[in-house]
């Protein structure tokens, strides 16, 4: 069996029947049943069908016609053909397994890896079944790979979870269209700041500098912070040194004290999240959304 690496958030955008058009740089001659493979994971998450190779995309204003079936957003498009990502690869039937199956990499495979047999026959064996319905596709994508199935908490169980773990809760973000969610913990809060490493594709690379104010990005951002001031700003990323003690935690650089003011304005409170919507490349704003509180 076949398998495709796609990268995220593609991959996500595919499984879950969102993005049809894969878009690559040469035509596809397989068709059928593919596994896919989440870049970098050394997984295989999913299956779906190649059933056509399309004529490149051959203007700017094609690209920007069928962005809702290869999902780039108007940001990256422009570059995306630049760099000639114009072919689309035509997808349907896109099926999450219930359990991500591992596989071994060959060494310089960047597009295509064929399977085992015995991983072929999980994948096989493992995929959500025509009839799940969208819950079910997304419950799949999101379930650890290795846990069983539960019900996902309310966002006022979240809240509560968030309270009681402070700094330590693990936040994950998504990317929701022109905006991104970012679930907020007490860590969050009293040290003034929420990170962007899980909505970092939201953002314009050229956007995204170093870990020090030496570094700053090619392009700066204007965000503005609900009820208070505008912040040009890059976002810290990881260090172009590679030196030791310097992690690449993704935050918005220039705007520590908004976000205390932000946080303060708005009452925030673990669980709530913050909602960043996009206006234009290079302008954003910060709302609050609020989570239901238990009685």
């Amino acid at each position: 069996m076949k398998a495709l690496i796609i990268d995220e958030p593609w991959i996500t955008e595919v499984l879950t029947g969102r993005k049809t058009w894969e878009m690559r740089k040469t035509a596809c001659r397989l068709r059928g049943r593919i596994a896919l493979i989440r870049k970098g994971s050394g997984q295989v998450v999913g299956t779906a069908e190649v059933i056509d190779t399309l004529p490149p995309l051959d203007t700017p204003e094609a690209y920007a016609a069928a962005e809702d079936r290869h999902r780039i957003p108007p940001h990256r498009q422009a570059t995306a053909f630049a760099d000639g990502w114009r072919h689309p690869w035509v997808l349907r039937n896109a099926r999450p397994l219930a359990t991500p199956v591992p596989y071994e990499h060959p060494q310089g495979a960047v597009i295509w890896v064929t399977l085992a047999p015995a991983v072929s026959a999980k994948v096989e064996a493992g995929c959500v079944g025509d009839a799940a319905s969208q819950t079910d596709l997304g419950s799949a994508i999101e379930a650890p790979s290795q846990a069983p199935r539960t019900p996902a908490p309310s966002r006022a169980e979240a809240a509560a979870t968030m309270a009681g773990q402070g700094a330590r809760a693990k936040i994950s973000g998504r990317i929701e269209g022109n905006r991104c969610i970012i679930p907020i913990s007490s860590g969050n809060i009293t040290n003034n700041h929420f990170y962007l490493r899980t909505v970092l594709p939201f953002f314009p690379e050229e956007c995204i500098g170093g870990s020090d104010k030496s570094q700053l990005a090619r392009q700066m951002m204007k965000v503005t912070f609900a009820n208070g001031p505008a912040v040009i700003t890059d976002i810290a990323g990881p260090d172009i040194h590679a030196r030791e003690g310097r992690s690449a935690h993704y935050f918005f650089r220039n705007a520590r004290g908004q976000i205390k003011d932000f946080f303060a304005r708005s009452g925030a409170e673990p669980g709530d999240e913050v909602l960043i919507e996009r206006s234009d490349p290079y302008a954003y704003s910060v709302n609050l959304r609020k989570a239901p509180r238990c009685p």
